[in-house]
């Protein structure tokens, strides 16, 4: 599998079909969310007043803004309401022009909007589906760490109790915490993973090859294990999306300056206002990366399934000069072959012209008397022949 190929075929269509960043931009939302622009401010309880007049001019402001703050929060909700629908279905219509442009057809934006709502259920199924097993996972990391929390105040708590008591049981809660975060972690990268690579390849095939969601998942499962590339592509991808987020963080550089400044300074509308900002600048980079996740993942299911071959193989030689000579020419005499004669087959003269009338009337000619070349004088030959000899 030629991955580089596919990352430049992915970004050749990324750019040609503008149209695609539309999709990419939904469809991305769950990964390239937003970045939460929160703020922590420790009042701490000290032996000043600065933090109990910080608190009051805090609350102060927040009444006199308490109607705005309801209407953002009713947008925002109502924001990601829609967000949360169109997400999944951008998803299989991203999947679906994708798959148009790759088979030279028409790319347009109501035919991917038409079968991404189609496909709507089956694409939510999937992604639920994957990310319950994260649901278990969490709450069992969150048991361990409650866990740990107890045993930590339990042991720093006790006041009757002995050193060796307390030392242990701190001990034991510090290395549960740890030991929580560390399975936390080694679980959480191996199942995104195997299950992020096939969670894309189930939906391209309940949005391609029209396969319920459970088969889709088993299919991909079984792609997965059978090592046709898959999980290569999940770590070239996995690099792209490094790289994006570098040119993220430095392009929202210019932005999180002001929004800690003004937070320091408590102008907390100006920050929501710079926060929005920077959230609106943030979607074009998002979109853009978008569309080309959606690509590559579609190129290569195509690739993987059969539906396109890649570039073609290029030979190899044989040897490091060149490549293999041909094949020796049987061993001969030692002397040089004769050059081979031409043959010409020989020409047959043509018949002579055969008059039909004499043919047909068979007239011998007419020999005419022979004459002397001595002269008029000369004894001209008898034409009567010879008389037979005496006594015959």
């Amino acid at each position: 599998m030629n991955y580089l190929d596919i990352v430049k075929r992915a970004w050749g269509t990324t750019w040609r079909y503008k149209i695609l960043w539309l999709f990419g931009l939904f469809a991305g939302a769950g990964g390239a969310g937003g970045g939460n622009s929160s703020s922590n401010w420790n009042s701490g309880s000290g032996n000043s007043g600065s933090g109990n007049a910080a608190s009051q001019q805090f609350l102060d402001q927040l009444q006199n803004y308490l109607p705005l703050i309801i209407a953002v929060g009713a947008f925002l909700v109502l924001i990601g309401i829609v967000f949360f629908v169109l997400t999944y279905a951008a998803q299989g219509g991203l999947a679906f022009l994708v798959n148009e442009a790759e088979e030279k057809r028409a790319v347009k934006a109501a035919d991917g909007w038409r079968v991404g709502f189609a496909h709507w259920g089956r694409v939510f199924l999937l992604n639920f589906l994957i990310g319950l097993p994260m649901i278990v996972i969490l709450v069992l990391f969150l048991v361990i760490f409650g866990a740990s929390i107890f045993g930590i105040v339990a042991a720093t708590a006790g006041g009757d109790t002995s050193s060796l008591t307390q030392a242990s049981g701190l001990a034991g809660g510090i290395g549960g915490f740890c030991c929580g975060l560390v399975f936390l972690f080694v679980t959480v990268f191996a199942y995104s993973i195997v299950f992020g690579t096939v969670n894309q390849l189930a939906i391209r095939y309940a949005v391609l090859e029209e396969r319920t969601a459970i088969e889709s998942l088993k299919q991909g499962w079984s792609d997965v294990w059978a090592k046709r590339g898959a999980i290569g592509m999940f770590f070239v991808m996995w690099v792209t999306s490094m790289v994006y987020s570098v040119v993220l963080t430095v392009m929202l550089m210019i932005f999180i300056v002001p929004i800690i400044v003004m937070a320091i300074a408590g102008n907390f509308i100006g920050v929501a206002a710079v926060s929005m900002v920077a959230g609106l600048v943030a979607m074009l980079p998002a979109a853009v990366y978008g569309a080309f996740s959606g690509s590559a993942w579609t190129i290569f299911f195509r690739r993987m399934t059969g539906r396109e071959q890649g570039p073609a193989a290029v030979l190899t030689p044989a040897y490091g000069g060149g490549f293999p000579p041909a094949p020796p020419a049987p061993p001969g005499t030692g002397f040089p072959e004769p050059p081979a004669a031409e043959y010409t087959p020989p020409v047959e003269p043509a018949p002579p012209a055969v008059d039909p009338w004499q043919a047909a009337n068979d007239v011998p000619p007419v020999v005419p008397p022979a004459t002397s070349v001595a002269g008029p004088d000369a004894p001209q030959e008898s034409l009567m022949p010879p008389p037979p000899p005496e006594g015959a």
